[in-house]
């Protein structure tokens, strides 16, 4: 009887981990997506201002903005995966 009790109370505990180490990441995460915001926007700040100097740096510029468009993409894409392997997976999708 004790071995069954004992194996509820790993069960128990082991959920609770799970569930805190996954509240961690994605608290994390949220946190990751600000910063990518507001570092797109100040390098977006940046290259328009870069605009301004000439044709050399307005060259350096249109690659910056095609790197700032990239990077928001993957990091936003990334999470939109990662939850919806999340939900589909953890939450009993299938």
């Amino acid at each position: 009887m004790s071995r069954i009790f004992g194996n509820m109370r790993f069960a128990l505990v082991y959920n609770d981990i799970f569930d805190s180490v996954t509240a961690s990441i994605q608290s994390i995460v949220g946190r990751l997506q600000l910063i990518t915001v507001v570092v797109a926007i100040l390098c977006a700040v940046i290259a328009g201002m870069m605009f301004l100097f000439g044709s050399d740096a307005m060259r350096t510029a249109k690659r910056w903005l095609v790197g700032i468009v990239i990077g928001c993409v993957i990091v936003f894409m990334a999470v939109t995966i990662g939850n919806t392997l999340y939900n589909t997976f953890y939450d009993g999708g299938f």
